[in-house]
């Protein structure tokens, strides 16, 4: 897969948006890589959040994570 994978706006967020699909397995970065299919335009979790935690786009709060999201899965 050629070009970015994801957008990552601030150095804070720790969510990203797919640029396109991801297929399972795309490496994202040494840490991450997709467990399943990624679609275009979804957030992409950088961190493994409880349920609660802050998720943050653009350095603002968007919402709370509902469950737990591991960073993995995107």
């Amino acid at each position: 897969m050629k070009g970015r994978l994801f957008i990552k706006v601030h150095e804070n967020d720790n969510v990203a948006i797919a640029v396109n699909e991801l297929p399972v397995g795309t490496k994202l970065t040494d840490e991450i890589t997709t467990l399943e299919t990624i679609p275009q335009g979804h957030k992409i979790a950088f961190k493994d959040f409880n349920k609660g935690d802050a998720i943050i786009r653009y350095n603002v709060i968007l919402g709370y994570a509902l469950q737990k999201i591991k960073k993995e899965v995107g």
